[in-house]
């Protein structure tokens, strides 16, 4: 949902021309590839950390201004602070990442399906790294009819339900996903069945996203992650379920700026890449399949923010 109340301290407030900045500089850094700026004296540098932090682009901050030659430049203390909040991402998706692959044969072994979604699975499909697309929780997605099943080998994993929810069915009859938390590593995963609420008017078929998966990471390790068209679609409903005022906010001149307030830009980024990297006929399955599942006006709505966002930079 979109809340001001919740934009970085300093954020440029709706109705002001053009953008912060900082909040210029931040998309850069996010491009492919990053563009470079005149000069890292004289930019608030706490505020970009802010935006950078409530956007979850510390990862894509740190290793464009590497790949730039502008990490020296930076002051010190934002360069340390960057520095080790990588380093924790490192750390955060590893650990992630092992239990992914751990699960992943798990459910091969009990004849299940499972596909990873968004953070792991475009850390190993659009970014160079899988470092680079930070992620707190491991997003599975399972047939509904096989959600038994998969609650099983979660807990045999060493997932169990977190304290102080409410019981599995009230979120199997009114949700779309259950939360587990591994009892050594802390390490999230949640089990989705949908990509909406019930009462969303969106017809995404799981079976056949999970037919069409591919893998992805390590030959002995595979992860199977969604189709590239499915992934896009998804994607952009996964972005306009969380900020439900984008076609709104797109009419604003200052429209990057609010995007970042919204703290939105990794999910807008993530479909900027996955776009890009896709030919002509990616394209045409990419409508088809929103056509058919009712999110055509939610592909073209974030086809066109993300244009909105990085011709900002021209």
């Amino acid at each position: 949902m979109y809340h001001l109340s919740t934009a970085p301290a300093g954020a440029r407030p709706a109705g002001k021309r053009g953008m912060r900045k900082e909040d210029s500089i931040l998309i850069g850094l996010c491009a492919d590839p990053p563009r470079p700026f005149a000069s890292a004296s004289a930019i608030d540098w706490g505020y970009l950390l802010r935006a950078s932090a409530a956007n979850r682009l510390d990862g894509i901050v740190f290793n464009a201004l590497d790949r730039l030659g502008m990490l020296g430049a930076v002051p010190e203390a934002a360069r340390v602070a960057l520095e080790e909040r990588y380093r924790r991402i490192v750390e955060t998706v590893s650990v992630h990442l092992r239990h992914a692959q751990d699960l992943a044969a798990r459910f091969s072994a009990a004849g299940l399906r499972m596909a990873v979604l968004r953070g792991p699975a475009l850390g190993l499909t659009i970014y160079p790294k899988p470092y680079l697309r930070p992620f707190h929780d491991l997003d599975l997605l399972v047939p509904r009819e096989e959600l038994a099943g998969a609650k099983e080998i979660l807990a045999a994993a060493g997932f169990l339900p977190e304290a102080g929810l409410l019981p599995d069915r009230y979120f199997e009859k009114h949700h779309l996903h259950l939360r587990r938390v591994h009892g050594q590593t802390r390490a999230v995963a949640e089990i989705h069945w949908a990509f909406d609420h019930p009462y969303a008017p969106t017809l995404v078929e799981i079976g056949a996203l999970l037919a069409r998966g591919r893998h992805a990471g390590p030959p002995g390790a595979p992860l199977v992650v969604l189709e590239p068209a499915d992934s896009l679609v998804t994607l952009c409903l996964h972005l306009r379920k969380h900020c439900v005022f984008l076609d709104a906010l797109r009419a604003e001149e200052d429209f990057p700026s609010l995007l970042i307030g919204e703290r939105a830009l990794l999910w807008l980024a993530d479909i900027d890449r996955a776009a890009r990297g896709m030919d002509a006929a990616g394209w045409e399955r990419a409508r088809k399949r929103a056509r058919e599942w009712s999110l055509l006006e939610a592909l073209e709505s974030c086809r066109l923010a993300a244009e909105r966002v990085w011709m900002a930079l021209m």
